[in-house]
């Protein structure tokens, strides 16, 4: 609520059924390859960690450069938050057969987060291309009241995707 940058390194399933409002997920596993894309070096980050993986998580960090780790929730801070009356936010991982046609109708923004390369390979005709890294940065851009699917190749950066740009005020 008050604004402070938390990353959420549960997997992406767990995440998308019930999260924190305002929270990133980047999973554990993928954290060092793509938080330097996300975080604000300036300001104090938070996880949300499994206690096991806490010091692994700040040492990674650490070595592409954020080192203003300031602390660090067990994953079961997003039960006790909803216990104590936070309502979580959630999204739905869908299949593009469950929402082609919304896309072609003009109701969703399509959003591919693949990287240049696979975008000239070919992609999906009205989808809006903003690589990942970008993705942060572009969010206001992309928010305009529409459902906003975010797409890639296996579901793992768009999860990541789906998860900046809800905490940037899409409906997802």
């Amino acid at each position: 609520a008050a604004g402070e940058q938390v990353i959420d390194t549960r997997n992406a399933g767990s995440f998308a059924g019930r999260h924190i409002p305002g929270t990133v997920n980047v999973p554990f596993e993928m954290l060092a390859g793509w938080a330097g894309w996300i975080v604000d070096y300036e300001r104090p980050l938070y996880l949300i960690v499994d206690p096991d993986n806490a010091h692994e998580a700040v040492r990674d960090l650490a070595y592409i450069g954020i080192d203003k780790v300031a602390g660090y929730f067990e994953h079961e801070a997003v039960a006790t938050l909803s216990e104590a009356g936070v309502p979580p936010q959630a999204y739905q991982v869908m299949t593009p057969d469950k929402i082609a046609q919304r896309v072609l109708d003009g109701e969703y923004v399509l959003i591919d987060v693949r990287n240049e390369t696979e975008w000239d390979e070919g992609h999906i005709p009205g989808a809006q291309h903003v690589m990942l890294g970008y993705l942060q940065e572009n969010a206001t851009k992309i928010v305009n009241g529409k459902t906003v699917v975010v797409h890639c190749l296996t579901g793992a950066r768009s999860a990541i995707g789906s998860s900046i740009l809800q905490a940037n005020g899409a409906e997802v």
